[in-house]
């Protein structure tokens, strides 16, 4: 519903026919009508963990082919194996029936993020510089005066200036001048970190848990995350054939394992968290094929009382976020081969998760060791069971996400993540 123009003086509202942008619900509008139409009437079936998601199988010369979608508002991206030109033509001929569609070809930009394909090399990078070109250019003039502070900035922050920063009294009239800036530049950032840079996440939160008090000292902090960002700009996500081999050959060298046991689709997670203050961070990072797929970086909801409790917390995050991937990428006939790999530097966090809680001194923690240890112990065929394994900290990748690192770890960890 809409209201009409209050000069008309009538307590009318009026009823839409069609959700546009702008609109409160115009997504969901868009996604109904597009679950009810390729559902019901062009047999495509529904991912039941994300609803965006669909899959339809459909027989062409004699052979089974699978096709995906996703969608998005008003947007529908549709995946067809390489050379079936013809069978792509035919099922949007079939849409047409029911959407206007325009076809624009392969997927080049969305969502303000840059695709590159190379399919010789069955490789995908995905980079936001033009997004980053933007925001440069609307901040330009407040990083010029402060070009030599900046100009060597390797890292997204320094950990004596980060760990510096304490919020204004809410009174102090300092706020008002800062906070709308500092909310500005850490919603830029935070969709960058979110999306294709995930090297400033920690630093970006850091920061922004001061944005109740803002002050110039927490815009200048931010102003540094956005320089490192333009020193950077040529850093990418990259996914693809070859992208596994740096990966597994780390875990080698920093794991009790031997040799390399695991195969190119494996899901291998690393999770770790920080310890010794107030509700710490906690990090993980799941690769898929050598790349990120998966990482979020945020804060304890309570204060840890050991380091083990709260590695814990960190691998229940890592689990959930597992056990969500999973089913999804069965839904796209991606075979991951079971144990889900997951990593942590904390000896007996690795061991607690095998361990018999059946012990009357064990009750206490049984609850919040339970789902976890679930998921260890589950060992079905036909079930997502995840294998903890001990990782050395000077190898733990999720590092990059709990504390600000020495810049050698840091180019080390990121180098995991985003590269040219």
């Amino acid at each position: 519903f809409a209201k009409v123009d209050p000069l008309t003086g009538r307590p009318y509202v009026c009823l839409l026919k069609r959700a546009i942008y702008g609109l409160k619900n115009s997504g969901r509008a868009w996604e109904i009508a597009h679950w009810t139409v390729l559902v019901n009437k062009h047999d495509w079936h529904q991912c039941p963990e994300e609803k965006c998601l669909f899959r339809k199988f459909v027989k062409f010369e004699g052979r089974v082919v699978m096709l995906c979608m996703t969608t998005y508002v008003d947007n529908l991206f549709i995946a067809f194996p390489l050379g079936l030109d013809i069978l792509k033509d035919r099922e949007i001929h079939l849409l047409r029936h029911d959407f206007e569609l325009n076809d624009l070809g392969r997927v080049s930009f969305s969502l303000g993020a840059r695709l590159m394909w190379d399919m010789h090399r069955q490789t995908l990078t995905i980079d936001q510089t033009s997004y980053l070109h933007d925001v440069l250019e609307t901040y330009r003039a407040d990083i010029d005066s402060l070009r030599s502070k900046f100009s060597k900035h390797l890292t997204p922050g320094n950990k004596e200036e980060i760990d510096s920063l304490e919020p204004l009294p809410l009174d102090d009239p300092q706020v008002t001048v800062w906070q709308s800036k500092c909310q500005s530049l850490g919603g830029s950032l935070g969709w960058v970190a979110e999306f294709t840079r995930p090297d400033i996440r920690l630093t970006l939160s850091m920061c922004m848990k001061n944005v109740a008090g803002a002050s110039k000292e927490l815009y200048i902090a931010l102003l540094g995350i956005l320089a490192y960002l333009a020193n950077t700009i040529n850093k990418k996500l990259h996914y693809g054939n070859g992208c596994d081999r740096k990966l597994r050959r780390h875990i080698v060298e920093h794991s009790e394992l031997a040799v390399d046991i695991f195969a190119k689709f494996d899901l291998l997670s690393f999770c770790d968290s920080s310890y010794g203050y107030e509700k710490p961070m906690m990090c993980m990072i799941i690769f898929l094929g050598g790349s990120p797929v998966a990482w979020r970086m945020v804060r304890m909801p309570e204060t840890p009382l050991s380091s083990t409790e709260a590695e814990w917390f960190g691998a229940t995050l890592a689990a959930t976020t597992m056990t969500f991937l999973c089913p999804l990428l069965e839904f796209l006939n991606v075979v991951v081969p079971y144990p889900a790999i997951l990593f942590c530097d904390n000896k007996p966090c690795t061991l607690l998760s095998e361990s018999d809680l059946g012990p009357r001194k064990f009750r206490h923690v049984a609850v919040r060791l339970a789902y976890l240890q679930e998921k260890c112990l589950a060992r079905a065929d036909n079930q997502m069971w995840i294998k903890l394994f001990h990782l050395v900290t000077d190898g733990m990748i999720a590092d990059i996400g709990t504390k600000i690192q020495l810049t050698k770890l840091f180019f080390l960890f990121n180098s995991f993540m985003v590269y040219e």
